[in-house]
């Protein structure tokens, strides 16, 4: 089967809301569902089994124990399969990023799981596949069962919820560094960080965006600190909180219950009608469908 022909699984598919913004669950392979993508980052257990998976980058045995990390538009596939079955992990990463000055400070992290969403290419290898430490193997399937249990809650505690996809994505960055000694080197630069950490400064505190400020901020002539700043990610520093800003207003969306020019003015949009079209543009969508996808017992 080619890669080419594939089918491309949508993030507002899958039952994602404002009180269940992460989801666990088990699927054993009694069928092959061919090559497909995702718009969302993909993790990947494998609970038990063998199979040979397909992605971009070549075929990979994969058997238990093995974690397999999937980023946006990367199509892959499982073939040649003996009683496979995956744990797989899905959440809102704008829910998660609101911790991002947090994240950022945790290395490997925002390479591994969020360089998709924030710039404009992956930091990290698009498709990869590793062992997860043995050590680690009782704790991680206790966090991912804890997760699907929570989640199925009444009342779900999105703090369990968030809590319990950290500890996964620090064992799993722990293991691939482990694995990859090359990667346990890797991280953000000083400056894309502090970078990133400005722009979080600003965003929080509602303030408007200038190329000249952050510079500054992080100590850099403006030239220099753009053209570093695209080289290490791919987008221009204004790119980036352009698309941090849209993630900002992606969460207050579906977490808060500010109106769409509440949120407008918040983010330094001249008006609701700005940010509307700015947001469907970025989306796909208008703010108003992205509310009723996602937000679902929040008045």
């Amino acid at each position: 089967m080619s890669l080419d022909s594939k089918h491309t699984y949508r993030l507002s598919e899958v039952g994602l809301t404002d009180s269940r913004p992460a989801r666990v669950w088990i699927t054993p392979f009694d069928r092959d569902i061919g090559a497909h993508d995702h718009d969302f980052h993909e993790i990947s257990f494998v609970l038990q089994g063998r199979a040979e998976h397909v992605t971009d980058a070549g075929t990979f045995r994969i058997s238990p124990g093995d974690v397999m990390i999937i980023q946006p538009g990367h199509p892959h596939w499982f073939t040649k399969f003996d009683e496979l079955v995956l744990m797989n992990v899905l959440y809102l990463p704008e829910w998660l990023l609101e911790d991002l000055n947090l994240l950022l400070d945790e290395e490997g992290i925002v390479p591994l799981f969020f360089s998709s969403t924030l710039f404009s290419a992956p930091l990290y290898k698009p498709a990869l596949q590793f062992p997860l430490l043995p050590d680690y193997w009782p704790g991680f399937t206790g966090e991912l069962m804890a997760l699907a249990r929570e989640r199925d809650c009444e009342n779900p505690s999105k703090l369990l919820l968030k809590s319990g996809i950290f500890r996964i994505m620090r064992m799993i960055v722990r293991s691939l560094q482990a694995h990859d000694p090359e990667f346990a080197k890797f991280g953000l630069s000083h400056e894309v960080y502090l970078t990133a950490q400005h722009m979080e400064n600003i965003l929080r505190e509602q303030k408007p965006y200038s190329d000249d400020d952050c510079a500054r901020a992080v100590a850099k002539s403006p030239g220099r600190w753009r053209k570093s700043f695209k080289e290490q990610t791919g987008c221009t520093p204004h790119e980036y909180y352009l698309q941090r800003r849209m993630i900002r207003a992606r969460n207050l969306l579906v977490q808060s219950r500010l109106n769409l020019t509440e949120i407008a003015l918040s983010l330094h949009f001249s008006d609701s009608a700005h940010f509307s079209n700015s947001f469907k543009t970025a989306t796909g969508v208008s703010p108003l469908e992205y509310r009723k996808t996602y937000r679902r017992n929040m008045p």
